[in-house]
This record gives C-alpha cells, sequence and structure tokens, in this order.
C-alpha cells in the first residue's frame, strides 16, 4: 500500500509492476486500484457554499497540478467557480509545493499585495496549518481567517476528509476499501482469483461548516 510522491521514479515504477500494490490518497499513473476522497466534489462544494454567502472575489491557495490530487482539487474549484456563476477573472490562483512553510508564506504575500479577496479556501492540509500561522494581516479587506476546503486544521469551512484529527469515521472507511482491495489482489496473486478493478475508488467528502462562516464585510454585493 502506498502513497505516491509527486514525482515517481522509473525504477519504482519497475519494481512496483511485480507487486500487488493500492495506492492511497494519490495516483501515479500505474496500474492499480486507488482509495481516494472526492476532494473535487469537497472543493467544488467549498465554493458554492462561498458564493451562496454573497462572496464573489475569491483566493484559491492550493498544490500544483504535477500532483494528482492537486489536479483533481483544480477541477474542483473551477467547476464550483462555474456552477456558482463566478466570474472567473476575480478568483485568484497560487499553487505550491504542500508544506507548512509555504501556506504561511503564500498566504502573507496573499494578503500583502495583488487582487482583493473576502475568503480563501485552502486545498491542502499543511498549507492550511502554514496558513494559519501567517502572522498578523495586512490588508483591511481580507478576511480574518483562512477559509479552507478540505483540511486538517479549517478555520471557517471544512471539507471532511480522511485525517486522524477528523475523527475516526473517514479514516476507517479509507481503510477498509484499501485492505480489501490489497486482500483481493493477494488473492489474485497467489490462488488465481479476479484481480481488484483498477482505477479511483472515491469516498465520498461532507462540508461541514463552522458557525463563523458568513457573509463577506458589508454584506453581499
Amino acid at each position: 500500500m502506498i502513497s505516491p510522491s509527486t514525482h515517481l521514479l522509473d525504477d519504482t515504477r519497475r519494481l512496483l509492476a511485480g507487486l500487488p500494490v493500492v495506492e492511497l490518497h494519490r495516483v501515479s499513473g500505474i496500474d492499480a486500484p486507488s482509495v481516494l476522497s472526492d476532494d473535487e466534489q469537497a472543493l467544488t462544494d467549498s465554493i458554492v457554499h462561498l458564493a451562496a454567502l454573497g462572496h464573489t472575489d475569491i483566493a484559491y491557495l492550493g498544490t500544483p497540478r504535477e500532483l494528482s490530487n492537486g489536479a483533481t482539487r483544480l477541477r474542483g474549484i473551477r467547476r464550483g467557480i462555474a456552477r456558482a456563476g463566478l466570474d472567473p477573472g476575480r478568483i485568484t490562483f497560487r499553487l505550491v509545493e504542500p508544506t507548512q512553510e509555504n501556506g504561511r508564506d503564500a498566504t502573507r504575500e496573499l494578503l500583502s499585495g495583488g487582487p482583493p479577496f473576502t475568503a480563501l479556501v485552502v486545498g491542502s492540509g499543511s498549507l492550511s496549518v502554514g496558513a494559519g500561522r501567517r502572522g498578523p494581516l495586512q490588508r483591511p479587506q481580507a478576511p480574518r481567517r483562512p477559509v479552507p476546503g478540505g483540511l486538517r486544521r479549517p478555520r471557517l469551512v471544512r471539507a471532511r476528509r480522511p485525517a486522524a484529527d477528523h475523527g475516526p469515521g473517514p479514516l476507517h472507511r479509507l481503510a477498509r476499501i484499501a485492505a480489501r482491495l490489497l486482500l483481493c489482489a493477494l488473492d489474485a496473486r497467489e490462488v488465481g482469483t479476479a484481480p481488484p478493478v483498477p482505477g479511483p475508488h472515491l469516498v465520498p467528502a461532507v462540508l461541514r461548516v463552522a458557525g463563523s462562516t458568513g457573509p463577506p464585510p458589508g454584506g453581499r454585493p
């Protein structure tokens, strides 16, 4: 069972080709089943929720497209923009590698200059933690606290994902599915039964909204 890194080495691919494998959280393009939370839907729901509150200027802090979940979350953001009827030109995007330091620095940069926004959606657990440590806000029209979607330490909005501090339910669900798929792959290799179906096995995300979520400063436009 693996959670692939951003760039899977060719040697690693060759090694995995001879083993029963189940991928968790990310996909690398190998012919193996994967178990993922439905981050695309989670980020779509986050944008639609913010738009319903009246937010039209939103910043998205996420991970690069080269990460499979980065591309998935970005699709969710764009789908939410389209579904909510928002102007894509009023959405700010900042894509960085998922570290706490990058989350802190990118949030500071977003707040210190560039287009104004009233809500911040963060598409990574590590980036969310860093965003919460960004220090004093420097721009009066910025939100008082970031609005993460699908994160470990959310402030205003979060989409529930399989992380330890989200409670055992989603984590156990992912683990059960992954274990079942891996046992199926082992049986296929050892006794010749049918192998597991390759491709993604999605666990639905649930948007959970904190009581502090509200409309933009000044109310609806």
